[in-house]
């Protein structure tokens, strides 16, 4: 299928690249991006060909988050709940698909461009890359798609309140340290250590790295041990039973 807001490439065999390509707009999401998205991650859960996805944005930007204008259309309060509810769709697809996702953050993610950073399983910075989960500082929260599910999990509730309740920004350098990226690269070799971790990922069995994003994801919302032990032990158990065991 062809894109007019997103592209989807192959960049070797087993890994795919997902490009947010609305440079003039700092990558902000419209509701053809949307669209696109929805699509593109459709397409992605079921090929089995494409065993890790890495997300970017064009130009010099990650993403902006949802398009003022697209909120600016918006005549009452039922479509912008209904624009919020659809954008947030694609969190859950990124999270439901079988690849884990490596986010290569190019520049600043606003808002839903946050969240969509955050719903990737590994975030790659380069040095000027910033987090803003900016709504709070024009008179709305700074949940947006997701952010309010992610930031605490990923940093901890005492951190996640600092940064949402005073809408700072967070540099790359901070976002390292406190474990929202996993590392920071020069900008002309972000495509590159991507690629790097998704080839290590390459080396690990299909079957296993599905069911390792399945038992996080699980992990994340049973808050529960013994749930969690038993989709441990069905996973290991399902993985020990194919011919992979044993490969790697």
């Amino acid at each position: 299928m062809s894109y007019t807001e997103i592209e989807l490439k192959d960049i070797k065999q087993g890994i795919k690249m997902l490009i947010l390509n609305r440079p003039e707009k700092m990558n902000a999401i419209t509701s053809v991006m949307v669209d696109e998205l929805l699509q593109a991650l459709s397409e992605l859960h079921r090929d089995r060909n494409c065993r890790v996805l890495i997300l970017t944005g064009a130009g010099k930007g990650f993403c902006a988050g949802l398009d003022r204008e697209e909120i600016e259309k918006c005549k009452d309060v039922e479509a912008i709940w209904f624009l919020a509810k659809y954008a947030t769709d694609v969190i859950q697809a990124m999270r439901g698909i079988p690849q884990p996702i490596i986010c290569a953050m190019n520049g600043a993610a606003a808002g839903g461009g946050a969240s969509l950073a955050m719903a990737c399983d590994i975030r790659i910075a380069i040095p000027k890359t910033k987090f803003i989960l900016a709504y709070i500082n024009i008179g709305m929260t700074a949940g947006d798609m997701g952010s309010s599910y992610f930031l605490p999990r990923l940093i901890g509730m005492s951190r996640a309140s600092d940064i949402m309740l005073t809408g700072r920004p967070v540099p790359a350098d901070e976002a390292e340290r406190i474990g929202l990226v996993s590392k920071i690269t020069e900008p002309e070799a972000l495509i590159s250590t991507a690629v790097e971790y998704a080839e290590n990922m390459l080396g690990k069995s299909d079957f296993g790295l599905r069911l390792t994003k399945e038992m996080i994801n699980s992990g994340m919302d049973s808050g529960s041990l013994s749930n969690q032990v038993l989709v441990e032990n069905r996973s290991q158990s399902l993985c020990a039973a194919t011919n992979s065991f044993g490969g790697q």
